[in-house]
């Protein structure tokens, strides 16, 4: 059987693909002690909506968690949005180092490149152990594989 490269095409502003979540996995339990970091590089253009942390292990330090954008060519790194984890939570700036607590990070419409990577710096605390999945939509009109 002979390999058939892959085409790209752009689909109708309305197709299910532009319309549908992606829904990006930044991470699960043991995968950011240590201040690691959680990757996603973008198979097309998209459009971040928001970002969902879950403390799965309880963390012993304050701590920031950060969801960053890498550019295609590695040139330049940005904060899209961070979150405060410790004591004296303040809902919808921070949440607790309890395991089983969460929150939501609005992250606008930031729309990253093709190639462009995303992912989730987590800070200080080497016990902490989250999840975080990142809701995002393909750019309407963007490259697709068929």
């Amino acid at each position: 059987m002979a390999f058939t490269a892959p085409s790209t095409k752009q689909q109708a502003y309305d197709h299910p693909a532009y319309e549908a979540p992606v829904p990006i996995n930044l991470g699960g339990a043991g995968t950011l002690a240590s201040g690691g970091i959680a990757k996603f590089a973008a198979f097309t253009a998209m459009i971040l909506k928001q970002a969902t942390l879950n403390v799965q292990t309880a963390g012993t330090n304050t701590s920031t968690v950060s969801i960053i954008r890498i550019t295609a060519a590695g040139t330049s790194t940005s904060t899209i949005a961070s979150l405060f984890i410790g004591t004296g939570v303040v809902t919808g700036t921070s949440i607790g180092t309890s395991a089983g607590q969460y929150a939501v990070m609005g992250l606008g419409t930031t729309t990253i490149a093709q190639g462009d990577v995303i992912g989730m710096l987590n800070g200080i605390d080497v016990t902490a152990q989250l999840a975080c999945t990142v809701e995002a939509y393909i750019v309407p009109g963007a490259n697709l594989t068929v």
